[in-house]
C-alpha cells in the first residue's frame, strides 16, 4: 500500500500541466488521469493514517501487555522499583587502609611500562584509541594465530586467508 502511495506520489509530481499531459520531448504525451489518480492518493492516505494509528494502538497495548508480565527469573529478583544489593562481585581482599595507599594502574599503565604498547606513534599515524604491540606482545600476537594454523595443518585441514578488496 506504501508501495502504491509512493508511486501516485511520483506520476502526479512528474505531471507538468494541470490536465495530466507530460511532455516527452515532442515523441507524443503520455496522458495521466489526473483526478483518478488525486481520488486514489486521496484513499490511500486515509487508509495508511488508519493502518498507522491502529498500529500506535497495537503497540501501545504490547508495552502494557509486556509490562504486565512477572519477573519470575529468580526470587531473588526485586520487586519495584528499588534495586537491593545482595553483595559485589571481585571484592579486595585487602583492608580499604591498605588499598588506599597503593596506586592504581591500568593495563593501559602497566603494558606502557613494560614496552608492550606503544600508544604515542600509534596515535601519531592512527589516531586516538589505537595501539601498537611491541615486543613480547607482538611476538605473543603471532603465536595466537600462528599455533591455531599450525594444528589445522597438522590435522590436513585446508587453510583459507580472506582479504577485503575496497573497490
Amino acid at each position: 500500500m506504501r508501495e502504491r502511495n509512493n508511486n501516485l506520489r511520483t506520476k502526479l509530481s512528474h505531471s507538468k500541466t494541470f490536465s495530466g499531459q507530460e511532455d516527452n520531448g515532442g515523441r507524443g504525451s503520455a496522458t495521466y488521469d489526473r483526478e483518478a489518480l488525486l481520488e486514489e492518493a486521496r484513499q490511500l492516505k486515509t487508509e495508511l493514517s488508519d493502518i498507522e494509528r491502529r498500529e500506535g494502538l497495537l503497540h501501545t497495548e504490547m508495552e502494557d501487555l509486556a509490562l504486565q508480565l512477572p519477573n519470575i527469573t529468580s526470587v531473588e529478583a526485586p520487586l519495584g522499583d528499588q534495586a537491593k544489593i545482595i553483595g559485589y562481585i571481585n571484592q579486595h581482599p585487602e583492608p580499604e587502609s591498605v588499598r588506599a595507599s597503593k596506586v592504581w594502574r591500568s593495563h593501559v599503565n602497566i603494558g606502557g611500562e613494560l614496552g608492550l604498547l606503544d600508544f604515542e606513534a600509534a596515535a601519531t599515524t592512527s589516531g586516538w584509541g589505537w595501539y601498537y604491540l611491541t615486543n613480547e606482545a607482538h611476538l605473543q600476537e603471532i603465536l595466537i594465530t600462528l599455533m591455531p594454523a599450525q594444528e589445522a595443518e597438522i590435522a590436513r585441514l585446508r587453510l583459507v586467508c580472506f582479504r577485503f578488496v575496497d573497490p
